[in-house]
């Protein structure tokens, strides 16, 4: 596995070839999941710049929930584990706010009326998104 410095620098990379942030966060996770990356790629192409560009929740968030999501889920409706990652989910998007300021994209960009200034660039969010993702797939043993 690579390392977070390794995964950093992965989803910069994957960014500044134009894709989005959703999947640049996704992507460079990838190697945690028994995904093919083209999928990655399709499935989180439509969540950057906040949802489909609408600002919303940001998609370097997005991006490492569908990770931790798809390491949480047991894959079945047989076997539930929808409570259990929605608690991973409350517990990366509150640590993702404290060190963004925001998990909504037009807060993040300074899209607000009230907040003019960015919060953090998008690169930031997506390396804090990362780390985060990394951090709790090696504490809670995900992977």
């Amino acid at each position: 596995m690579k390392t977070l410095n390794e995964l950093k620098k992965d989803v910069i990379m994957y960014h500044d070839k134009g894709i989005n942030c959703a999947q640049s966060t996704a992507l460079s996770l990838s190697d945690y999941v028994d995904i093919d990356k083209k999928d990655i790629y399709s499935l989180t192409e439509a969540f950057g710049a906040g949802m489909g560009n609408h600002f919303g929740t940001c998609g370097a968030a997005v991006g490492a929930l569908f990770i931790i999501s798809s390491l949480a889920s047991s894959g079945t409706i047989e076997i539930p584990t929808k409570s259990d990652t929605y608690k991973l989910s409350s517990e990366f998007l509150d640590k993702f706010k404290k060190r963004t300021g925001s998990y909504y994209c037009f807060e993040i960009k300074g899209e607000d009326k009230e907040v003019v200034e960015p919060l953090v660039p998008c690169t930031t969010a997506m390396e804090e998104a990362v780390e985060i993702a990394y951090n709790m797939i090696q504490e809670k043993n995900l992977a």
